[in-house]
Order: C-alpha cells, then structure tokens, then sequence
C-alpha cells in the first residue's frame, strides 16, 4: 500500500462515521502500521462507538507495540463486552510484554477483570505468572478460581514446580490451592511425590485434601497407611515396618511440624520404625520442639536412625530443662555406646534427676572399658558424691587387671579422700589380689591413718571374702 493510501487511513481514524473509523483501524492493523499506534490508543480510550473501540483494540494487538499495554488494560473495565474482549485478545497477542500488567490486573477490584486477565495469562501461558495465578485460585469469584486452575493446567511443566513450591506456602489457602491443582498432573510423578509428602502437612485441613486427591488418583492404599500411621491405629506402625514404605519418608518428616502434638509424636516412632538415615536433618530439627514429649521422642528416634551423627545434637538434649529428655538422651547415648558421649555421661552422674543419674551409671557401664579412666579421674577429683559412688559401682562392673593396680596405688595417695574412694572401689570389683593392701591399710595400729579410710578397707576386705566364699560354693555344686 502506498505511502498516500495510509496517510488516507490515518485520517480516516476521524471520520464521522463509526463503519469508516472501524474499517480503517482493522486495516492499518492487519498491516502492522506503528504509526497508527497513538491514534489507535485514542480512539480506544474516546471513541463513542463501542465498535470503534473494538476495533482500535483488535488493531493494537495485531500491531503488537508494547505503547499498547497500559491502554488495553485499562480497556479490560470499558463497559461493553465486545471492547473488554478484543482487549483481552490484543493483549494476549502481545504475550510476554503483557505479563505484568495483567498480573497486576488480578488484584482489580472488578471481578470481571480479573477474570480476563486470569484467562489472558492462561493463553499466553509465561511462568512468571504461576504464583499470582495460585493466588487466584483463592479469589472470591468462582469464575476466577475455575479460570485460574484451567490456566495453570495450560501452563503444564512450566507451572509444575511452582505449584509444588506453594506446598511449602505459611498460608493455608495457597497451600489447598496447589493440592487441586496438582491433580490436574496426574501423569507427573513430581504432582505425586509432592501429593504424599502434602499427606504430613503441618495443617490436617492440607492432610485431608491430599488425601481426597490421592484416593481420587488411585493411590489409596497409601493414603490409608500414612493416615492410620499420623493417627497412632493400632498395627499401623507394624504394617509400616512389614511394607517399608519409602514414599512415605517425606510424609512423615513434614509431620513433625504438624500443629498436633499426637501427629508429631506419631511421625517420630515412623521415622524410627522406617530407620533411613535421610530423615537425621528432619529429627535434629525436631529437638527444638516446644514439647518435652516430643524432643524426648526424638532423643530415642536419634539412636536409632542417625548412629554416630546422632551425637552432637544428642549432645545439647543433655542439656535440656525437663529431665525427661535428659534420661532420653542418655538412654540413647547407651544405645549408641559411642565413646564420644563419656564426658556428657560423667557429667549426667551428677545430675540432679537421680533417673537421670540411674541412666547416665547404666549407659557408661554399657560403653565399658573405654569408661575406666574417666571413672578414676571422678575418683581421685570430683567433689559430688552422687557420681563418685556411681564411679564406684560402675568400675566394679567394668574393671580389668590394670584398673586393679592403678587404685592399688592411689591406696597410697597422699590424699585421704582417694584413699578411701580406691578401697570402696576396690570392695566393688572384689578382686582378691587387693586383700593384702587393703589389710594394711586396715591394721588397727595404723594410727595416722584416718577412721573412714580404715572403715572403708575393712568393708572392702569383708565384700571381696563373701565373694571368695560365694566363688568357692559354686565350685563345689559343679
């Protein structure tokens, strides 16, 4: 077309005629005319003719000069029909360039436009506008929520990881949001893996829907078991155990930070029964649980799970303000007799839970020889009564020939303290070869010798004689 033949058409954009304005704008469209643009934006926003608006609204979208965006936006509120849609049209054909004012146009507060422009997205189907379109699917509208989920679905794989990320949303809505729209992926193993960790959601409103949605997709027999596990049926966790479940890891580890402190409680014996070393992040997560329950749950699903790198966290429940936990984790500690624990084990000895000090003794008799010198250092040093004679009693389960020899000679320490610790010692482990020293030091003319030290050599000397004779009775019986 001739130069003179487009300035006609320029000018026709102002014909009295609303046939002649119209007929003109559709052409310098199908031509692509950029010089048309700003007229076309006028007549869009002033004509008088809704069909002229139409048609300045169908040129712009075929032109495609991103000048049009903001004008065809705003056409989304003209109040005829024909306009709002050959503007949702244009600006469809305009695609990447009108992405973010029509997400913006999904916070309008017309119902309409947000309407269009969620069905606009959907066509143009650019993967920055999955989250608002999540968003959308909690609209007050219906006719928004619908078109919004269809828009999604359009977007495919490009929407797919988003909509798995609104999973993890501090909301409730977005996150039932993702759960119905997943199961328009139903193809998709991801939309299944992230449907059944969903089933461990911190909201059980999210744990229903997912159930719904599983059961709905054929997964029901999964459904059924992380259900009944999450609510502690009986022979849940046995059949758990018997089908080793590992699709349900995830479920589980999203469970404990469930709002109920039963689920939660529920998830850990899962993760135990489960035993996979992928859940030890998950369970040091859990010992900051506001619940003494809970944090000591975990200290035995740590033993049990995590092996040696369940030691350090394991570690600060030592610490923790309800003895409960405390007893948990050093019954863990004997579960794991990892040597690394001795010097949290010995301070426990000193607790002043006396379960906890129970714990702490059984747990160091358990780890065993490794033990002794810790036991002698409490011997000869400490001042707290409850772990020296734990100290005692335990190295009268775990000594060995050297142990013997190394408190025969604190029998001549200078201190008479150690003096008197190293025959109480030597009573529990009942070795006869102690009996000469111990008689020494238990002679009634040891003058210098202080009253308790020979007290208690002479105990040691009569426990170490009723186990000879205990001994000697065996033999004969045999």
């Amino acid at each position: 077309m001739s130069e003179g033949q487009v300035e006609q058409l320029l000018e026709q954009l102002k014909h009295p005629d609303w046939t002649v304005r119209s007929s003109a704008a559709y052409e310098l469209g199908r031509m692509k005319e950029t010089r048309a643009v700003e007229r076309l934006i006028d007549m869009l926003r002033n004509d008088e003719s809704e069909a002229a608006r139409s048609a300045a609204a169908s040129a712009l979208g075929w032109i495609g000069d991103s000048r049009a965006v903001e004008p065809l936006l705003e056409a989304l509120k003209d109040e005829s029909w024909d306009v709002r849609n050959a503007a949702q049209a244009a600006l469809v054909r305009l695609g990447e360039a009108s992405v973010e004012g029509l997400i913006s146009a999904l916070k309008d507060r017309d119902a309409e436009v947000r309407h269009l422009a969620v069905e606009a997205l959907g066509y143009i189907r650019d993967k920055r506008a999955v989250e608002a379109l999540i968003e959308a699917m909690e609209d007050s509208s219906w006719d928004v929520r619908t078109a919004a989920g269809q828009a999604l679905e359009n977007l495919g794989k490009e929407a797919l990881d988003a909509v798995i990320k609104a999973l993890d949303h501090p909301r409730t809505g977005p996150k039932l949001v993702a759960v119905s729209v997943l199961t328009r992926f139903k193809d998709e193993p991801a939309a299944i893996e992230a449907l059944i960790r969903a089933l461990g959601d911190p909201e059980e409103r999210v744990r229903k829907a997912s159930e719904r949605a599983l059961e709905q997709l054929g997964y029901g027999e999964i459904v059924s078991l992380a259900s009944d596990v999450l609510s502690g049926v009986d022979g849940a966790l046995e059949r758990l155990s018997e089908l080793k479940e590992k699709r349900l890891l995830p479920t589980f580890l999203r469970a404990l930070k469930a709002n109920e402190k039963e689920v939660r409680l529920n998830a850990i014996e899962a993760l135990k029964t489960l035993g996979d070393i992928r859940s030890i992040d998950g369970l040091i997560e859990a010992t900051k649980d506001t619940e003494w329950e809970v944090r000591a749950a975990v200290a035995e699903a740590l033993a049990k799970v995590g092996g040696r790198a369940a030691v350090e966290p394991l570690r600060a429940l030592l610490q923790d303000e309800s003895w409960y936990v405390r007893r948990a984790a050093v019954r863990a500690f004997k579960f794991l007799k990892d040597t690394r624990a001795i010097p949290e084990l010995v301070k426990a000895l000193s607790d002043w839970d006396a379960e906890v000090r129970k714990a702490a003794e059984e747990a160091l008799v358990e780890i065993g020889k490794p033990a002794i010198e810790a036991m002698l250092a409490l011997l000869r040093t400490s001042k707290d009564e409850y772990a020296v004679n734990a100290a005692i009693r335990i190295l009268g389960k775990i000594a060995d020939t050297q142990t013997v020899a190394q408190l025969l000679l604190d029998l001549r320490n200078q201190d008479p303290t150690v003096r008197m610790r190293a025959a109480e010692a030597l009573g529990e482990i009942k070795d006869p070869k102690a009996l000469p020293h111990l008689k020494k030091l238990a002679r009634w003319w040891r003058f210098k010798e202080r009253k308790e030290v020979k007290r208690a050599a002479r105990l040691a000397i009569k426990k170490i004689l009723e186990e000879r004779k205990r001994q000697k009775k065996l033999r004969r019986r045999r």
